[in-house]
């Protein structure tokens, strides 16, 4: 595996970002420590945004598999979300991570691996009417944590759980299943035990025909995959509680909260 990339530098138009991880390698209950410095090498200012209200036009963001882009919180005087910047000048931001990935429901430790963590810079230079994108990345390594099996094995797991395939029975031979921290849809059989990627035009239709349909949620040390069907004798809905870190079944129970596909992690 190559070494992983501890500092980054990327110019475009004169706006060079910087973007260093303390270091290449983390224990455990070691924190995460991120600067990111813009120079403005213009002589002229130049001013910077969010792409969309809310966000920070200055992003310095986790990436993971398991969701979305996580914004980092800032360990130093916090920048605002848009301003400017005069010509020469330099904007900095420390940001931190305490190692946990932001997921719906719960929030959960890393596990070990090679994660990057990426600044973004949007700025608009004078006289142009679209603004230009900076980015930079570096990568780093955590070690000293539980793994995380991936939602999808998690899936996997759950339909060939006899508890699971007794209240299916009848109702459908697949379930298409919503993970909402990264928006897409997973299509599992009942009988075949397999899931792969699928369409939320798949996961509608299932939806809109009462055939199975469930969630996969975190819940403390569990993934949580929420069952439900219209279709069917009760219970219409029933919960798997499985290990974050190898899948082994810890219950299934009846009821569960109301599916939230569209719902979306904390942002950080």
């Amino acid at each position: 595996m190559p070494a992983a990339q501890q500092e980054t530098t990327q110019e475009r138009e004169g706006i060079r970002l910087t973007l260093s991880a303390d270091r290449q390698t983390y224990g455990a209950g070691d924190e995460v420590e991120i600067t990111a410095d813009l120079q403005n090498t213009r002589s002229e200012s130049v001013s910077y945004g969010p792409q969309a209200p809310g966000t920070q036009g200055f992003a310095v963001d986790l990436l993971t598999a398991l969701r979305d882009p996580q914004p980092l919180p800032d360990s130093g005087d916090p920048v605002p979300q848009s301003g400017e910047v005069r010509g020469g000048d330099s904007l900095q931001r420390r940001v931190k991570w305490d190692r946990k990935i932001d997921l719906y429901q719960d929030p959960i430790p890393a596990p070990p691996g090679r994660y990057s963590v990426e600044a973004r810079l949007r700025a608009t230079l004078p006289g142009r009417a679209q603004p230009i994108e900076v980015s930079a990345a570096v990568s780093f390594n955590l070690e000293g944590s539980d793994p995380v099996i991936a939602p999808l094995e998690a899936l996997k797991a759950a339909i060939v759980l006899p508890d699971v395939k007794a209240w299916a029975a009848g109702r459908g031979d697949n379930v298409v299943c919503a993970y909402s921290p990264r928006g897409i849809f997973y299509n599992g059989g009942f009988l075949s035990g397999n899931a792969a990627e699928t369409l939320v035009a798949v996961y509608q239709n299932q939806t809109d025909s009462g055939l199975p349909i469930c969630g996969i949620v975190t819940e403390g040390s569990a993934w949580r995959l929420i069952f439900f069907s219209r279709n069917g004798p009760a219970p219409q809905r029933i919960s798997a509680y499985l290990s974050l870190k190898d899948g082994s079944l810890i219950r299934v129970q009846e009821g569960g909260p109301s599916l939230a596909p569209s719902a979306s992690p904390s942002s950080g």
